[in-house]
C-alpha cells in the first residue's frame, strides 16, 4: 500500500518453488500477477529453487524454470536475474547470458558507474531497516568509501566483477 500511495515503482525477485506454498508463508500465483497487473512491481528471476548457483547445467535449468513460471504468470519473461547469496561461477554467467537475462545483480553492495560489469551489477537492497539503507546510500555516493568498501568486503562468488581493486596506496 506505501508503494501504491506514494506511486513508486519496485522490483520484486523471487525463487518460484516458493509459489503457492502450503504454509501461507509466500506469495501465490494469483497474489504475484495481481501485482505484476497493478503496475508498479515488476517481477524478476531468482531462480526456482534459492540455491547457490554454480553449476552451469543445474542453473540454466533452474533459470529455464523460474522464467516460464513467471512468463505464465506475469505474461512477461524476466529480463533480470538476482543471484541468491551473490554466488556464481563463469559457467552459470555464461548460462544466463543464454537463458536472455539482460543483467544479473550480486549482493555486492554499490552504485552502477563507469567500469561497472555491464552483466553482472551492484545493488543495495532496501529493507525495515532503514538507517542501514541510508549509511550504504552515503558510502557508495562518495567513489573513495566505495573502493575501500569492496576491497575489503569479500565477494560472495569470489568473482568481482565490479572494481574490487584495492586501493592505490593501500
Amino acid at each position: 500500500p506505501i508503494l501504491k500511495e506514494a506511486n513508486v515503482p519496485a522490483i520484486l525477485a523471487l525463487s518460484t518453488a516458493c509459489l503457492d506454498d502450503a504454509s501461507g508463508e509466500y506469495l501465490s500465483r494469483d497474489e504475484l500477477r495481481a501485482m505484476a497487473q497493478g503496475g508498479l512491481w515488476s517481477i524478476q528471476a531468482h531462480g526456482h529453487e534459492h540455491v547457490r548457483m554454480t553449476d552451469p547445467v543445474q542453473t540454466r535449468a533452474s533459470l529455464e524454470t523460474c522464467s516460464r513460471i513467471l512468463r505464465e504468470i506475469t505474461g512477461q519473461p524476466p529480463e533480470l536475474f538476482f543471484w541468491p547469496w551473490g554466488v556464481y561461477s563463469e559457467g552459470a554467467l555464461q548460462a544466463a547470458r543464454d537463458a536472455g537475462f539482460r543483467y544479473t545483480f550480486s549482493t555486492e553492495k554499490g552504485f552502477i558507474r563507469p567500469g561497472t560489469s555491464d552483466f553482472v551489477l551492484p545493488r543495495i537492497g532496501v529493507s525495515e531497516k532503514w538507517g542501514k539503507f541510508r549509511r550504504n546510500v552515503a558510502v557508495f555516493r562518495n567513489p573513495a568509501l566505495a573502493a575501500i568498501h569492496s576491497w575489503i568486503s569479500p565477494s560472495p562468488s569470489g568473482l568481482r566483477k565490479n572494481g574490487g581493486e584495492p586501493p592505490e596506496n593501500h
